[in-house]
């Protein structure tokens, strides 16, 4: 991407601290007027362009509190994240033209799936045979 284009910045975390000694530096460079904390932000560069970040904050956790799902319980939700994460960067030309929701690649949730049963393979009996025969998981 040229250094000179519009340019797009995106948190998926819960409390979207990733941009705040950006956004604490760049206030005075917001085109819309800060009033919510999850709200959008576009930002007039200098050459012109802007800079939009997009601050969803997903609470990967579900519950609202720090650390309150164990690694190996919740793994599976960040790595549907970050799949979505390599299909938005590997087919963002594609992408770019779509509208609306897009659904991440089957190829990519077997995967995930896939490799959190291997992991815990105990857990393959919690699931139907629905699952079982969509995701195309060994027994």
């Amino acid at each position: 991407m040229d250094s000179n284009d519009d340019k797009k910045l995106i948190s998926v975390s819960s409390g979207n601290i990733e941009f705040n000694k950006l956004i604490r530096n760049c206030t005075p460079y917001l085109i819309d007027k800060l009033e919510s904390s999850l709200q959008d932000l576009k930002l007039k560069m200098v050459n012109g362009h802007s800079l939009n970040i997009l601050r969803g904050g997903l609470v990967a956790n579900f519950t609202g509190k720090p650390d309150s799902s164990l690694g190996h319980i919740i793994q599976m939700t960040r790595a549907l994240l970050f799949s979505a994460i390599i299909q938005i960067v590997g087919n963002s030309k594609v992408l770019e033209k779509c509208v609306g929701a897009v659904s991440l690649s089957v190829s990519l949730q077997n995967e995930v799936v896939n490799l959190w049963f291997e992991d815990q393979p105990n857990r393959k009996m919690d699931y139907g045979k629905e699952i079982h025969t969509k995701y195309k998981v060994v027994i």
